[in-house]
């Protein structure tokens, strides 16, 4: 059960909780995965050093952006993976929203300390919110210190994203590999490691694997329009 971490009023939709540990270590997971793959520039000269923190500043470059995305979780508690599509939009610096629209419906939006969660039930005009959950991102310090760090990959703090993690990375500019391992216990005792894979400045797969051996794919790829759009451009 969710603890209340404030009262509100009776005519308040909802209340600021607190997440517990196991959700909120997925909704951590989620936090990282998000920030770590909305970069997507064009126009980057292959000629520069290829390396991670060439990597963030080409990322911090991004103001805006939307991706469609296809999610596939494996659990130690499950037969059969689970795979959700959607999309996710970026807008600096501090929102983020990942709307899942298959198999079911639900909508996450992070803008600065706050943490909403929708869910929705039936489609189209029949469409109606059948829940509403509003988190506050400084109650819990683990998702505090995630959320920190996905601004600091963003706005290209090379410093303190080494600081707090691990930093591997291999390949070249056209086919680079990423694996981020935290370094503070915290973090570790839910999240083992992330792996990214990309080409420029676009990241196509994140991996989260976290300590309970649960594990999820998030794939990432421009809507068709974006895609068009940019090739005119070309």
């Amino acid at each position: 059960m969710f603890k209340h971490l404030c009262r509100a009023s009776a005519k308040d939709a909802c209340a600021k909780q607190e997440l517990p540990h196991k959700t909120w270590a997925q909704r951590a997971c989620l936090v990282l995965v998000l920030s770590a793959g909305l970069g997507s520039i064009s126009g980057v000269n292959s000629a520069e050093p290829w390396n991670f923190q060439a990597l963030m500043q080409e990322l911090a470059k991004v103001k805006h952006t939307k991706l469609k995305f296809t999610e596939t979780k494996k659990s130690i508690f499950l037969i059969t993976n689970t795979t959700t599509k959607g999309s996710i939009e970026y807008h600096a610096p501090n929102f983020i929203e990942k709307n899942t629209l298959s198999p079911f419906r639900e909508r996450v939006v992070i803008d600065g300390d706050n943490m909403m969660l929708q869910k929705y039930r039936g489609t189209g005009k029949a469409e109606n919110t059948i829940s509403t959950q509003n988190y506050s991102v400084q109650s819990h310090p683990l998702l505090q210190a995630s959320v920190d760090s996905m601004r600091q990959m963003l706005s290209g703090d090379f410093a303190m994203i080494d600081q707090n993690y691990e930093v591997e990375m291999s390949g070249v500019r056209e086919n680079w590999a990423l694996s981020l391992t935290p370094k503070t216990p915290e973090v570790q005792e839910y999240i083992e490691r992330i792996d990214l894979t990309g080409a420029d400045a676009q990241i196509s797969m994140v991996v989260t694997i976290q300590a309970d051996g649960d594990e999820s794919t998030l794939k990432l790829s421009a809507p068709a329009t974006a895609v068009s759009s940019l090739l005119k451009r070309l």
